[in-house]
């Protein structure tokens, strides 16, 4: 028995560089996206919360018809600040996607000694 052999043996299918790669790389991305999820949805929640509130004590404070008129305009400008969070948030988790990945792949390709 080569040493190739007894290493294929030994890991599975994670013996053949190809299946290896490939679960890395799978890994990586799928592994990575869990943090990424959960920062941006923190962040969401977070500055939809806020912006829901200033919208809804705008709304209950509303008694003139000047103040009704005001509404609307006020409303788009907060579904403005909303969309600018979306934004933000899913830049931040793409970011986040991203070191994580690269963190768990460096760490898959580069410091799990597979050839041992």
């Amino acid at each position: 028995m080569t040493a190739s052999t007894t290493l294929a043996s030994r890991l599975g299918p994670l013996g053949e560089p190809r299946a290896r790669f490939a679960a890395g790389v799978f890994l990586a991305v799928l592994l990575g996206f869990v943090p990424a999820h959960i920062v941006a949805s923190i962040r969401e929640s977070s500055t939809y919360g806020a912006i829901d509130t200033k919208v809804r004590v705008a709304q209950q404070m509303a008694d003139t018809p000047e103040a009704y008129a005001s509404l609307d305009r006020m409303r788009a400008e907060q579904q403005r600040n909303k969309d600018s969070a979306r934004r933000n948030a899913a830049l931040i988790a793409f970011a986040v996607w991203a070191l994580a990945g690269a963190g768990l792949a460096f760490v898959w390709f580069r410091k799990i000694p597979w050839d041992r």
